[in-house]
Formats: C-alpha cells, structure tokens, sequence
C-alpha cells in the first residue's frame, strides 16, 4: 500500500475539535445536561422570588444560577487560554501514513509513531480523532486529504491497524 498525506494548518476550529473529542463521554454530557437544568432552575426560583418575595433571596437563586451557567462555560475559556499559548498554532502540520507507521510533521518537530502506539480511534464526519496509549490523542480532519481517495486509504489503514474504533 501506498504512503497517504493529509495536512492542515492547525487553528483555534482544529483545536476546538480536538478539545472536544478529547473529553467526550457519556457522563460529561449527562454532567452538562445537569448544570443546564441546575442553573434554569434557580433562575426561575429567583424570578417567582423576586415576584412574590424579598430580593435578597432572589439576589441568591440568580447568583447560583450565574454559578452553574458559568461553570459550564469555563472549561472553554480555559482551552481558548491554552490554545493561545501553544507554539505551534498556526503552522501547518504534515501527517503520513503507511503500513508501518505515521509520521507527523510540523516546523519545529518530526514524530516517528508504530501503529501499535494507538489504541483507539473515535470517527465522527469531520475526521478522526487517533488515541495513543498514554491517553494522548490527536485530531486529523477530513479535509486535511488532497482527495476523498486518500481518506479512504487512510480509512483503511485505521481499520487495519487500531483495534478500538468509536463512532461519534
């Protein structure tokens, strides 16, 4: 089989999916639905509150319902904050694929991997998300291939080799 390249430049849209994939599970959703409906429910405690009652106890719903709100949204301002400190954002990473191995390429680093270093792999539509060992992943869009043909042949390869596929 042929050696398979797909390259992208690596943006804060990259990262955001790389982020995502990374802490994807069952229970986190469940966790977000909770905060949702935990943070609606103590707004609308403060709203009957501040209608029929004191405002001091509706000041108090409403600041456990920011509370809740905000804990969801913090998660994401800090990956925006490690993002911004990365060094290689913005640069273009070079990824190839054979039988043997995937070498991943960007200006300031070349990384040599076995097939057998990843585990697992996640598919959504937008790419696929490669989990080593060491629970390091790494994100690989779709639209990083020249051609649906190489995605294909990189399809192939996943299958092949990564025993643990999960789809999103």
């Amino acid at each position: 089989m042929e050696t398979v390249e797909a390259q992208y430049i690596f943006t804060w849209d990259e990262f955001r999916q790389f982020y995502r994939f990374s802490n994807y599970s069952f229970g986190r959703k469940a966790w977000f639905i909770l905060y949702v409906l935990c943070s609606m429910f103590f707004c609308f405690l403060g709203i009957i509150h501040m209608i029929y009652y004191d405002k001091l106890g509706a000041t108090l719903f409403l600041f456990f319902s920011f509370v809740f709100a905000f804990s969801l949204w913090l998660p994401i301002l800090r990956a925006k904050r490690n993002f911004e400190k990365l060094s290689f954002k913005g640069e273009c990473i070079v990824w190839k694929f054979d039988e043997e191995q995937v070498l991943i390429t960007s200006p300031q680093a070349e990384t040599r991997c076995a097939w057998s270093l990843f585990g697992k792999a996640i598919q959504c539509r937008d790419g696929y998300f490669l989990i080593s060992e060491g629970r390091i992943g790494r994100w690989l869009p779709r639209k990083a291939f020249a051609s649906q043909e190489d995605f294909g042949t990189f399809e192939k390869l996943v299958k092949e080799k990564i025993s643990i596929i999960k789809k999103v």
